[in-house]
């Protein structure tokens, strides 16, 4: 692949998951964390308090990081990370985990290969 090219479509994944990751990670902001926390708590993640937390900074921060095209093998992670857990112990019970398996994908695919040129990585972090 063209480096434009890659460096268009990494900008176009990282600003639509980003702002996905954020959608949720207000909701869960908004909703509290003693709301995160009991619906973890119901669903069987372990140390709900604490899986709430890291999913509540992980998903709007991460976002936003994305967003930015800041830090973004850090954030792809820890959105990585979310998405494995909500996987393993959430959405595999139901059969509902496609949306969680993709989400993670695209995190773990940006960590990977990189946020592209058109980023705050390339600008304050050349190599």
């Amino acid at each position: 692949m063209r480096p434009a090219l890659y460096d268009a479509a990494a900008l176009f994944g990282r600003v639509a998951l980003g702002t996905t990751f954020i959608q949720h990670g207000w909701a869960k902001a908004r909703g509290g964390i003693d709301a995160t926390t009991q619906a973890m708590t119901q669903a069987g993640v372990p140390a709900p308090r604490m899986s709430a937390w890291f999913a509540t900074v992980a998903e709007l921060g991460g976002g936003i990081l994305l967003v930015l095209g800041l830090l973004t093998a850090v954030a792809g992670a820890m959105l990585f990370a979310v998405m494995s857990g909500a996987f393993l112990f959430v959405h595999v019970k139901d059969g509902s985990f496609e949306l969680v398996t993709a989400l993670g994908a695209v995190a773990v695919m940006l960590a990977v290969a990189g946020p592209g040129r058109i980023s705050l990585d390339r600008y304050l972090f050349r190599r």
